[in-house]
């Protein structure tokens, strides 16, 4: 989430604009679109793809990605595809449902997870 809220507050600075004026753009709350740069919401796949159009970076760059995942050729790369496209599945959306009205202290714990699932 912080990795968002940081590219966008990036995109959007590059653009001189403010955080009301973008939400607007893109029709959220202002409340809504600093609590996603502050990295204590997520927002929709349609909202997100309302965000990368309006502040002109792709979806990727602004989920922290180096390059696209889809993008990449060869053998060696099937296995992060279908991860990748694996995000979308059902258990994936039930989990980040449930994340959104997780206590902080299960949302510390499921980000700790993640770092350390991303460093091994």
């Amino acid at each position: 989430m912080m990795a968002i809220g940081r590219s966008m507050r990036r995109a959007r600075e590059g653009l001189e604009q403010t955080q009301e004026q973008v939400a607007n753009s893109v029709g959220i709350s202002a409340q809504f679109y600093g609590r996603i740069e502050r990295g204590t919401a997520l927002p929709s796949v349609g909202t997100l793809k309302r965000l990368s159009e309006h502040l002109d970076v792709s979806a990727d760059e602004l989920l922290g990605l180096p390059d696209s995942v889809l993008e990449r050729e060869g053998p060696e790369h099937t296995a992060d595809v279908q991860a990748y496209l694996a995000l979308d599945s059902l258990p994936v959306r039930r989990a980040m449902r449930r994340l959104r009205v997780a206590s902080r202290s299960v949302r510390r714990l499921v980000a700790m997870l993640l770092e350390e699932l991303e460093r091994s």
